[in-house]
């Protein structure tokens, strides 16, 4: 009876999920020419520890600049890029630890010019290495697809930019969640998710070869995430707690 209940302690303890990266809120927001502001309200829950608020952004513009900022704090640029020849890029900033509540995200850009941002907040992300990977690319190749290095329990998050006001569609392995076009900026922005279960290849489909930069990201699960462990270990060692208890009843 002793023996079964172990083992079945055992296999519990091994099946119990580990924490996985997970999506919280995602806001959105577009501006045209016009000023050089963008502030989108966004709410990051108080629920779940290990969170990371993160900006991405589709700009119509090769050589202005952005800084970003959540609940007024300094966000920290995670990796741009930049067209060699057309007036695209695309942008990622973060903030660790971010305030939670109601706040506000703002990109501020250094001169005017279109952008579409989504504001995309997460929990149980590693707070001192924050991406297992990041990879970007600029061109016209049509589908485009970024393959990351990740880990079971990240979560990888893009950003599409497009030089035209069309359409994009993610890859199969992928979750939609933003898809906005900017007529007057001749911009669509596309921002999608993606199980670090996956193939940990994102894409995304444009209406035509047009140009665009991509940039995509894998968040780190947080430093208290851990795979499962063998389970053969586990009911082993469960099995020589048992002999060393039955040995010291014996004496």
């Amino acid at each position: 009876m002793r023996i079964r209940l172990l083992i079945l302690l055992g296999c519990l303890t091994w099946a119990m999920p580990a924490w996985a990266v997970t999506r919280d809120t995602v806001t959105s927001n577009s501006k045209n020419s016009t000023g050089t502001t963008l502030t989108q309200s966004h709410t990051v829950t108080a629920s779940g520890g290990n969170r990371i608020m993160y900006v991405l952004c589709g700009l119509r513009s090769r050589t202005v600049t952005l800084t970003a900022t959540y609940a007024g704090a300094a966000m920290d640029e995670v990796r741009k890029d930049q067209h060699g020849s057309t007036q695209i890029s695309s942008w990622m900033f973060r903030k660790i630890n971010p305030a939670t509540g109601a706040n506000d995200w703002e990109v501020t850009q250094s001169g005017g010019t279109g952008m579409a941002c989504a504001g995309f907040s997460v929990t149980n992300a590693h707070q001192t290495v924050s991406e297992t990977d990041t990879d970007g690319i600029c061109g016209t190749t049509n589908p485009e697809s970024l393959t990351l290095t990740d880990t079971n329990d990240d979560l990888l998050i893009d950003v599409f930019a497009m030089a035209i006001d069309g359409s994009v569609t993610e890859g199969a392995d992928q979750t939609e969640e933003i898809d906005i076009a900017v007529a007057s900026a001749t911009l669509t922005t596309a921002v999608s998710r993606q199980l670090g279960t996956a193939d940990g290849v994102m894409s995304q489909t444009a209406n035509g070869a047009n140009n665009h930069c991509y940039t995509a990201i894998s968040i780190a699960h947080s430093a208290a995430t851990t795979s499962r462990p063998p389970l053969g270990p586990i009911i082993l060692g469960w099995l020589r707690s048992l002999v060393g208890i039955q040995e010291a009843y014996a004496y």
